[in-house]
């Protein structure tokens, strides 16, 4: 935030922090395309590999990006905070 701000003298622009707007879910394993469909989102599976796109799982918004740090295939979620406890919920479930 402070390196932003900083280049960003000269700009009409406006710089707010919001890190604390958004919680991030990692999907990923064997599983994750089947959990994603049980939940609704079959639709994840046609995101290519280092792509995102918008998503709905179990009715809430999220932005998914198709990668994986485990070695399977799955998906980084980003979703408002406040929807996270939800999320989580419905995809353990």
């Amino acid at each position: 935030m402070a390196w932003l701000a900083r280049h960003a003298e000269g700009f009409d622009i406006r710089l707010s922090d919001r890190t604390e707007d958004y919680a991030v879910i990692g999907l990923m394993g064997p599983a994750a395309a089947r959990v994603a469909k049980a939940c609704g989102a079959a639709g994840l599976a046609g995101i290519g590999f280092f792509r995102h796109g918008a998503a709905e799982i179990a009715g809430l918004p999220v932005r998914a990006a198709r990668l994986s740090y485990v070695g399977e295939a799955g998906w980084e979620m980003t979703c408002a905070a406040a929807d996270a406890p939800a999320l989580h919920a419905a995809l353990v479930a």
